[in-house]
């Protein structure tokens, strides 16, 4: 296995090629685009306002999709799959 000098360390130090991919998944996001329908985006500016009464502070909708993506990976596939069947 190689090593890799991580330099965005305080201090730098020796790691092997799979922890360097592990911290690099863990500390950079990558762009993801998608289109919405009129009515998903309704729907989601909606949330947006629902969440935001209830918050002390500003909920962006990047945040409010993260919370969601969230709430899907603990929800079980057979409710997914009858959600998507409801808007397909």
């Amino acid at each position: 296995m190689g090593t890799k000098m991580i330099t965005e360390l305080k201090s730098p130090k020796e790691v092997t090629a799979d922890e360097a991919d592990a911290l690099s998944k863990k500390t950079y996001t990558q762009p993801k685009s998608f289109r919405l329908t009129p009515d998903d985006n309704e729907s989601l500016q909606q949330i947006v306002k629902a969440v935001n009464r209830e918050s002390r502070r500003k909920i962006s909708e990047t945040k409010i999709i993260q919370a969601l993506i969230q709430i899907g990976t603990k929800t079980q596939p057979s409710k997914l799959i009858k959600a998507l069947g409801e808007i397909l």
